[in-house]
């Protein structure tokens, strides 16, 4: 017989690992078994649960639902805490549409997305900070000047 994986999903993020805790016994009290991911890096140093996004309590795919009814039941969600942000369901829905980002799990169109415009506005600065052929021409006051180019001055009159 081939075991299938489990497959985890989180319910709940908090940046303090006891509040997890004490949520995860409740979870347990009522038959649904809970895992709490990055609770050892939280442990080690409490500063980088919020680097890694906040210490995670996770349930089984199955047990969702029944997690969901508990959690709400005691107060430890709301309804307003289950509907997503509008611009997370923007952003969502547009890099959704980009066709070598489909399939991709938000999290990383997202990093993929910021990349690339801070990839465009990097370009955008670095062209804008060359020296520029104009900086280079010297005006002798009446209306001229001459660019340097290689070793030859060109000459340049404004009529």
């Amino acid at each position: 017989m081939k075991d299938t994986p489990i497959r985890l999903v989180t319910v709940l993020t908090s940046m303090h690992l006891s509040e997890l805790s004490v949520i995860c016994g409740r979870l347990e009290a009522d038959g649904i078994e809970c895992h709490i991911q990055d609770e050892l890096t939280a442990q080690v140093n409490p500063f980088y649960s919020n680097a890694i996004g906040g210490i995670k309590l996770q349930v089984e795919e199955k047990d969702l639902q029944k997690a969901l009814a508990v959690l709400r039941s005691h107060g430890y969600i709301t309804e307003r805490d289950m509907k997503p942000l509008p611009l997370i369901t923007e952003l969502d829905s547009f890099s959704s549409r980009l066709p070598f980002l489909k399939g991709v799990r938000l999290e990383v169109r997202l990093v993929v997305i910021v990349a690339i415009i801070s990839a465009i506005i990097t370009l955008f600065v670095y062209v804008l900070t060359l020296p520029s052929v104009f900086r280079h021409v010297s005006t002798n006051g009446a209306g001229g000047g001459t660019i340097p180019l290689l070793k030859k001055t060109l000459t340049v009159s404004r009529a």
